[in-house]
């Protein structure tokens, strides 16, 4: 799914799914890191959980209900990465998949 942002968290058949599965990004090879954009379309806030020291701000990324948010990822980090996504629906954590565990793959 090609789009303005580079994650996006859907509601598809009941499920909570990420798209892409992987998400690729620049890496330090292009000038610097892009910074990744992520868009939550569900109609619940979503909690993404990355690698420690992999994005600036911290590790934990929460985006309210259809909201979006734009991390910066720390230099130097070409390579795969994986997180996790959940969707909190009425006090649940509901896992968000993607065809396997959703990763970001940082290409120089």
């Amino acid at each position: 799914m090609a789009g303005k942002y580079d994650i996006y968290i859907i509601e598809a058949g009941g499920e909570y799914r990420v798209r892409p599965a992987v998400a690729m990004v620049e890496g330090s090879g292009g000038g610097g890191v892009k910074p990744l954009k992520i868009r939550n379309v569900t109609g619940y806030t979503t909690i993404l959980a990355f690698p420690p020291n992999f994005i600036v701000q911290q590790d934990i990324v929460t985006i309210g209900s259809k909201g979006t948010a734009t991390v910066n990822l720390v230099q130097g980090l070409d390579g795969n990465y994986p997180y996790s996504v959940v969707v909190c629906k009425n006090g649940e954590l509901l896992p968000a998949k993607g065809e396997s565990g959703p990763s970001v793959i940082v290409d120089p």
